[in-house]
């Protein structure tokens, strides 16, 4: 496990407990992802919006839509956003009450494929994240979720995480995914070039 210190991603911490909270009170089983997530396994970098992996129906998410649109923290209707061929989005929408200003924290919070979407909630850990006790990705099924974007971004955090947790990652697991889910060139590119500063 990481024994680093979760970076200070305070604006967001609001936020995260809001949509937790309400995952956890809907009964949809969810692991934090995204920039938050690489904050704690890789490299901090600068996120401005809360991702979650949620167990919900893939094709069918109409229940996740339905407690959002019913849940009064969150404003705008939802929107479901593909992103073929393993992968779905909805979006949701936060005031950010930190703000001196009012803005909008985005939430997206990402529907798998089946197989995938159990192995991730099988190993997802609970880790403490700003105090409370949260599910997060495990560093592997994050790597994977990277990989499967695929963005420039993406994949410097994969390099990024590979640096911090050199000799922690079980590389076969992110091997057969990457395979099995068609983003072993992304893989294959992640791995290029050294680990080490």
């Amino acid at each position: 496990m990481n024994d680093r210190r979760v970076p200070d991603l305070s604006y967001l911490h609001d936020a995260l407990d809001v949509v937790c909270e309400f995952l956890d009170r809907s009964g949809f089983p969810y692991a934090i992802a995204g920039g938050m997530a690489v904050a704690i396994w890789g490299e901090p970098r600068a996120t401005y919006d809360v991702d979650l992996v949620v167990a919900a129906n893939f094709s069918a998410p109409e229940d996740l839509l339905a407690a959002i649109r019913a849940e009064p923290a969150f404003f705008l209707d939802p929107q479901t956003l593909p992103m073929p061929p393993d992968m779905n989005i909805i979006r949701a929408h936060l005031v950010d009450k930190q703000a001196s200003e009012p803005g909008i924290i985005l939430v997206d919070l990402l529907l798998l494929k089946s197989a995938f979407a159990a192995s991730l909630q099988q190993r997802r850990i609970l880790m403490t994240v700003a105090g409370r006790e949260r599910w997060v990705c495990s560093v592997e099924d994050l790597i994977v979720l990277k990989l499967m974007s695929g963005r420039t971004k993406d994949l410097e955090d994969v390099r990024g995480i590979r640096r911090i947790q050199e000799g922690a990652i079980n590389v076969e697991y992110v091997a057969d995914w990457a395979e099995r889910l068609n983003c072993q060139a992304n893989w294959q590119i992640a791995c290029a070039g050294p680990v080490v500063e």
